[in-house]
């Protein structure tokens, strides 16, 4: 059984299916659409998954895009008692989410004595310190060393100060979080093949500091916004759960007026992280990246848009 749900414009959005385990959302024509902020993306809406016990909280997910009214995070990373992925399983995730770049091999219009590094003027390069196209950028300027980039990053780290009644949350702030020349955003994280690279790698300052577990979320800019923001949530057996919102009593502010004074709540369970929408306004979507399984007895609802359409699979 294939059931197309379309967009008003007549184009399929996606496929409710039908296989041995059951009924599931396919992303259908989307599925090669990778822009976080396109309109025809599918959203999970968090206050609307329910089953015969009441409303249940969304199980985030490494990676995962959350949106809260307008404002997008993603969950770079996050440590909990009972870790369900393996370190392959990681890696590929990693691997998937890394932005492919070009290196001196793929410049067919520059000589080889015309290669160097635009910071440090060197051309020598080797797998842990590599040559990389990391921006729009050509000619003589174009090529920069990965640990010469990471270095200059890291320079423009500005750490905001703790308050006495937020110390499970550090905010790590880049003003500017792109190139001087091209104007073009950086992503954290490249990959050559199958190696990865990260220009923010706050794991060891992690580690070296706590035991605890943690979870590391990264605020997306908007409109044209280059500002970049980090924000390291740190569970302690007195504080497991985190605010997220406009108002003073947040643990996580975010100043922007789509978003309620406490607009969801992200606690720390044992077998992971898990973010419940406390009743907002403009509520909580998670970007759908795969198949959506529907449960029998459940209630879960999909936004495209500006249009949300629930799902309830019953059986008689």
């Amino acid at each position: 059984m294939i059931d197309t749900v379309a967009h008003p414009n007549g184009r399929s959005l996606c496929l409710l299916k039908k296989d041995e385990e059951g009924y599931y959302l396919d992303h259908a024509a989307l599925t090669n659409n990778t822009e976080e902020e396109s309109i025809d993306r599918l959203w999970l809406v968090a206050r609307s998954l329910k089953n015969e016990q009441g409303k249940y909280d969304y199980k985030i997910q490494k990676f995962d895009a959350i949106k809260l009214g307008r404002v997008r995070f993603r969950v770079k990373d996050f440590r909990c008692d009972q870790q369900h992925m393996s370190e392959s399983e990681l890696y590929q995730q990693e691997l998937r989410e890394a932005m492919e770049v070009m290196g001196p091999k793929d410049i067919h219009d520059e000589s080889p004595d015309h290669v160097q590094c635009r910071i440090c003027w060197g051309n020598e390069e080797d797998a842990t310190n590599p040559l990389i196209l990391a921006c729009k950028c050509k000619g003589s300027v174009g090529l920069i060393h990965f640990q010469c980039l990471k270095s200059w990053v890291l320079t423009q780290k500005q750490e905001k100060p703790l308050s006495a009644q937020n110390m499970n949350v550090r905010s790590f702030y880049w003003k500017r979080f792109e190139c001087e020349i091209c104007k073009q955003m950086y992503p954290y994280t490249f990959k050559i093949g199958p190696t990865i690279y990260k220009i923010i790698d706050l794991i060891n300052e992690i580690t070296s500091s706590t035991n605890n577990n943690y979870i590391l979320l990264e605020s997306m800019p908007l409109d044209k916004n280059t500002s970049r923001n980090i924000h390291l949530l740190t569970v302690t057996p007195e504080f497991s759960e985190f605010k997220l919102g406009r108002g003073h009593e947040s643990q996580v502010r975010i100043n922007d007026i789509s978003v309620s004074r406490c607009h969801a709540i992200i606690k720390c369970k044992p077998d992971g992280f898990y973010i419940e929408d406390n009743t907002s306004k403009f509520g909580t979507i998670i970007l759908l990246k795969n198949k959506l399984r529907l449960k029998a007895s459940h209630t879960m609802a999909v936004q495209v848009g500006r249009t949300v359409i629930s799902f309830t699979i019953k059986y008689i």
